[in-house]
C-alpha cells in the first residue's frame, strides 16, 4: 500500500510540474503582485541580524506545513534533534544537541523564555503554525535588535492580523498512521479603533512504535504527543493585548533507564502568557508581559534508572518545574537624516521552583523526596544606531548590558554583548560584513539544586562567551540572485555535564575554546510571480575529530503554480555520520505537496513527508539501531475559509 503511495505522489509530481507556465489573467497577476509586495515580512525583517531565513505567508500556505518542525528542517545546518524524552531540539551541523538557551523563539514581540531552562523552545518547538503569518529565523544573531534577552539563534513567528483576514478559516488534517490536525481561526474589524483575532487548535500524532528486548521481555519506545493551543490579540488603537496557552502530553519515547527498557513515562508541558504593548507617535513603545510554565517529567523503568546522588537504582524519576516570569519593556525608535537609533531597556522577574520524587518500587527504602525555589532579578540596557554614509553604504553598531542578580546562594554579575556591522547595497550588489560578541546564558537548571539529588548542579558557572565573524555577498540578477555566506563562530569556556567524579555534574572547561565554522551558497531563481526555486549547499567543519550530525547537506525547494493547482516539492540532503558506534547512512528526505482550490474558499491537498523514508536518522547511547527524525507520513489537507 506504501509503495503505491509513493508511486503516485511521484508520477503526480511529475506530471504536474512540467508545466511552470499558467494562463493568468492580467487582473490575477496584478493581485498576485500586490500581495507580495504587501507581505508584513517586508516590514519585519531586520537584514543586519544574521544570516536570515525569511519564510512568507505566501510559501506557508503552498508548502501546507503543520508545525515548526516542517520549517526548521529545510533550514541550511540546522538539523531536527529528537530528544530521548521525544522533545522537539535542534543541533547544528556537525555537532551534538544545541543548547535550549541558545534558541529564542518569539510569537511577535513576546519571547517564549523559562527560568529553568533560558528558553520555552523544547515546549514550543513543534508547535502548529495556521495562525502564523509568516517566520523569520535568524542564525548567528545577538538578538539586541528585538530588545530582549541573547541568544544566537532566534526564531520570530508573527500571527495573523484581522485587518488582513476578516472571517474565519478551519482547517482538518488526517495522515494515513490516524493522526489530526484541526485548526480554527476567526478574525474581525469592529470599527476603525478595535478588532480581534482569535485561535485554536488540537492535534493528535500517532507515530511509528520500536521495540527493544531485555530479559526476553519486549518494551515499546512510543513517541505519541497530543496538544492544544489557543492565541487570541486584541487591537484597540495603538493598544495591543495578547493571550495564549500551549497544553501538550508527551509520551516519552526511549527514556533515561539503564537499558532503555521505558514502561509508562510521560511529560506533561504548560504554558499560558499574556502580553500588552503600547505604541506612541514619537516611536516610542512599552510592553509589559506575565508567563506561567508547569513541567513535568516522569520516567518509568523497571530496570532501573541511575539517579545522582542515590546509593542504588530506582524504578520510578519524576521531575517538576515552575516558572513565573513576569517583564516590563521599554524601547524607542529615532529616525534623523542620516542614522537611525533604537535603545531601550527591560527588567524581569524569574521565579524557578523543583520538586523531584525518585523510588523504587521493590525497595522503598530507596527513595527521596525533595523541593526548592530560588529567583532572579534580570534587567538589560541596550542601543543600536545604524549610521548611513550614503544611500548604498551603511554602518551598524550595538551594545547591550544584561545584569543578574539572585534571591539566594549565586553570586550576581553582568555580561556584555555588543556588534559591529558594515553594509554596501545596489540594485546588482550586496555585501555586508558582521562582528558579534556575546555569551550562552546559564540556566538556573544548571546553577541551582542544594540538595544536589537528582542532578548535580554548580553554582560557580560562567556563562560561555562567544564571538561571531560573518561575511555575506549577494549577486542579483533580473529573475534570480546567488549569494555566499561564510562564518566562524567561537565559544569560549563551554559547559558541559560531566559524569564521572570528582567533578560529576555541570562544570565549565575553562580554557577551551571551540570553533566552528560554515559556508553557505544559495542560488533563487524566479520563472514568474508563481514559480519558483531555491538551492542551497552548505558545508560547515567543527575542529574536532568526529562529526556528531551531517557536516554538509543540500536545501532544494521548487513551488509552482498551475490553473488551480498549489505545487511544492522539497528535497533535504544530508551527509553521512558516526553516533554512538553506528554509521548513520545519508539521508534524503522529499516531502511535496499538491493543493487544489475548488472555490475561493474551499481547497483540499495532500502532503507527503520522508516519501522516500531514507529521511535523517539518529542514534540513542543503548539503542542497536537508529531512528528516523522525521516519520514518513501522508496527509490529507481540506481547508475552508469563510
Amino acid at each position: 500500500m506504501h509503495k503505491k503511495i509513493k508511486i503516485t505522489f511521484f508520477l503526480f509530481m511529475l506530471a504536474t510540474i512540467a508545466n511552470l507556465f499558467g494562463d493568468d489573467s492580467s487582473i490575477d497577476l496584478l493581485l498576485q503582485e500586490y500581495k507580495k509586495e504587501s507581505e508584513l515580512s517586508k516590514k519585519t525583517k531586520k537584514e543586519t541580524s544574521g544570516i536570515l531565513y525569511l519564510y512568507t505567508r505566501e510559501m506557508l500556505e503552498r508548502m501546507q506545513v503543520k508545525n515548526l518542525k516542517d520549517i526548521l528542517k529545510t533550514i541550511p545546518g540546522i538539523n531536527l534533534y529528537r530528544a530521548i524524552n521525544n522533545i522537539s531540539l535542534i543541533s547544528t551541523s556537525s555537532n551534538g544537541k544545541f543548547p535550549t538557551s541558545g534558541v529564542r523563539i518569539f510569537i511577535n514581540d513576546h519571547d517564549m523564555t523559562s527560568a529553568s531552562f533560558g528558553s520555552a523552545f523544547l515546549i514550543w518547538g513543534d508547535l502548529n503554525l495556521e495562525y502564523i503569518d509568516h517566520i523569520e529565523v535568524y542564525k548567528a544573531t545577538s538578538s539586541i535588535e528585538f530588545g530582549n534577552e541573547t541568544a544566537p539563534i532566534v526564531i520570530k513567528l508573527y500571527t495573523k492580523l484581522a485587518n488582513r483576514e476578516e472571517g474565519g478559516k478551519a482547517r482538518f488534517m488526517l495522515d494515513h498512521k490516524g493522526s489530526s490536525i484541526l485548526n480554527l481561526y476567526n478574525a474581525k474589524t469592529v470599527n476603525d479603533d478595535f478588532s480581534y483575532f482569535v485561535y485554536g487548535d488540537f492535534q493528535d500524532i500517532k507515530n511509528k512504535k520500536y521495540n527493544t528486548t531485555y530479559n526476553s521481555k519486549i518494551y515499546t519506545y512510543s513517541s505519541d504527543k497530543q496538544d492544544y493551543n489557543f492565541y487570541a490579540n486584541f487591537l484597540y488603537k495603538e493598544w495591543l493585548f495578547e493571550t495564549g496557552m500551549i497544553n501538550k502530553t508527551v509520551d516519552s519515547f526511549i527514556g533515561i533507564g539503564i537499558y532503555k527498557t521505558p514502561d509508562g513515562s510521560r511529560l506533561y508541558a504548560k504554558q499560558k502568557y499574556a502580553h500588552l504593548t503600547k505604541k506612541f507617535e514619537n516611536g516610542f513603545k512599552v510592553q509589559f508581559s506575565a508567563d506561567d510554565i508547569d513541567y513535568e517529567q516522569i520516567f518509568v523503568d523497571p530496570n532501573g534508572i541511575y539517579v545522582y546522588g542515590m546509593q542504588q537504582p530506582v524504578t520510578n524519576y519524576t521531575i517538576t518545574f515552575d516558572d513565573k516570569i513576569y517583564s516590563i519593556t521599554a524601547e524607542q525608535t529615532l529616525s534623523f537624516k542620516n542614522n537611525r537609533l533604537f535603545y531601550g531597556g527591560f527588567y524581569k522577574y524569574k521565579e524557578f521552583y523543583e520538586k523531584s520524587d525518585v523510588l523504587t518500587d521493590y525497595n522503598i527504602s530507596n527513595s527521596y523526596q525533595n523541593s526548592y525555589k530560588n529567583s532572579l532579578d534580570y534587567s538589560s540596557l541596550y542601543f543600536e544606531d545604524s549610521y548611513y554614509l550614503t544611500s548604498n553604504i551603511s554602518l551598524v553598531g550595538s551594545f547591550k548590558k544584561d545584569f543578574y542578580s539572585y534571591e539566594k546562594d549565586i553570586e550576581k554579575y553582568s555580561k556584555s554583548t555588543y556588534k559591529l556591522a558594515a553594509r554596501y547595497k545596489d540594485e546588482k550588489w550586496h555585501f555586508q560584513l558582521l562582528y558579534t560578541h556575546s555569551y550562552l546564558p546559564v540556566t538556573l537548571y544548571q546553577i541551582y539544586n542544594p540538595d544536589r539529588i537528582p542532578y548535580e548542579a554548580n553554582k560557580n558557572l560562567v556563562a560561555p562567551t562567544t564571538d561571531i565573524l560573518l561575511f555575506f555577498t549577494q549577486y542579483n540578477m533580473e529573475n534570480s540572485y546567488i549569494n555566499l555566506t561564510m562564518g566562524e563562530h567561537q565559544v569560549k569556556d563551554p559547559i558541559i555535564y560531566n559524569y564521572y567524579p570528582p567533578n560529576q555534574g555541570f562544570i565549565n572547561l575553562f580554557g577551551v575554546k571551540s570553533k566552528y565554522n560554515l559556508l553557505e551558497l544559495t542560488y533563487h531563481y524566479d520563472f514568474d510571480n508563481n514559480n519558483r526555486f531555491d538551492i542551497v549547499f552548505y558545508d560547515t567543519y567543527n575542529h574536532k575529530p568526529i562529526n556528531l550530525s551531517p557536516k554538509w547537506g543540500i536545501t532544494a525547494m521548487l513551488f509552482n503554480r498551475y490553473n488551480k493547482f498549489d505545487i511544492y516539492n522539497e528535497l533535504v540532503f544530508k551527509s553521512s555520520y558516526d553516533s554512538f558506534g553506528l554509521k548513520i547512512k545519508r539521508s534524503y528526505d522529499w516531502t511535496a505537496s499538491v493543493k487544489y482550490h475548488i472555490s475561493k474558499d474551499f481547497s483540499i491537498g495532500i502532503r507527503g513527508e520522508n516519501i522516500l523514508n531514507k529521511g535523517l536518522e539518529q542514534a540513542y547511547n543503548g539503542v542497536p539501531y537508529s531512528i528516523p527524525v522525521v516519520e514518513q507520513k501522508f496527509w490529507l489537507n481540506l481547508e475552508y475559509l469563510f
